[in-house]
């Protein structure tokens, strides 16, 4: 029987952890809203809180830059839907680091986040006032705790959840709001204020995802990706998806797809 050197060994794991590598894919898209900032109207309540009063607090519903970078998008993969639906080893257990929401300036900072579940999360106050943390999830335990001037508290979602969004609030300043997409899987992207959103670490292949922004009560009908127009079902859409990156280019969407 021959024996296999160690080098031999070592050069076919190497080999196969370089095939296992080429496997796993990368999602980069940029969102543009298609026309200007909307009019939106004024945050109300304010001067009922005498450290926000002097505050300009914008209403960020909708965040539009000025070339028309659409922030807080979501992609979430649909693991059900999806044609794979493997998860990368580095990311099957969720981050130990927390996530972390400010008050700041009488609103939440972040406005919306991905958690996975089992993450930390601590919500802290920046502010000079006092301030309190509301949530009401439906497979989450619901939370209402006082987040005191200058401290943090940290919360815990071992679930994850199947609504887009869990909306959060203070219920002592009610225009204060945020969002959380909780799921169980780490494949969530948000679009950040340069309107660009990255997901890491897909599994290659036909892969489905649900398009989501807060300000839509309903599935978003239909999308420009790449400079095609697309149809999609009940706010779902296929890529396929290569190994390594894949920049899809643009994601447009149109100002009727909103509730304004």
């Amino acid at each position: 029987m021959k024996i296999l050197s160690a080098a031999l060994v070592a050069a076919i794991c190497l080999s196969t952890s370089a095939a296992s590598a080429a496997d796993w894919a990368t999602l980069k898209v940029k969102v543009v809203f298609d026309g200007k900032q909307p009019k939106l109207p004024p945050l109300e309540g304010t001067a009922k809180e005498p450290f926000c009063v002097d505050k300009k607090l914008p209403n960020e519903l909708i965040v539009v830059g000025a070339k028309g970078e659409l922030s807080n998008l979501a992609l979430i993969m649909d693991m059900r839907k999806s044609e794979v639906d493997d998860i990368h080893p580095d990311l099957a257990k969720p981050p130990t680091e927390p996530l972390v929401i400010d008050n700041k300036d009488c609103i939440f900072e972040p406005r919306v986040s991905f958690l996975q579940a089992g993450r930390p999360v601590i919500v802290k106050n920046s502010d000079k006032c006092a301030h309190n943390y509301k949530i009401d999830p439906f497979s989450n335990d619901p939370i209402n705790i006082l987040v005191p001037i200058g401290g943090q508290i940290q919360a815990e979602f071992k679930d994850g959840e199947r609504s887009n969004f869990s909306e959060y609030g203070c219920t002592i300043h009610p225009w204060m709001k945020g969002q959380l997409i909780i799921r169980e899987h780490p494949y969530v992207g948000v679009s950040d204020k340069k309107g660009e959103l990255v997901i890491k670490d897909l599994p290659a292949g036909k892969l489905t995802f649900k398009v989501v922004h807060e300000a839509m009560n309903r599935s978003i009908k239909e999308i420009t990706l790449g400079g095609k127009k697309m149809k999609t079902s009940r706010g779902n859409i296929e890529v396929e998806l290569k190994p390594g990156m894949n920049d899809l280019g643009t994601l447009v969407v149109a100002p009727d797809q909103f509730d304004l």
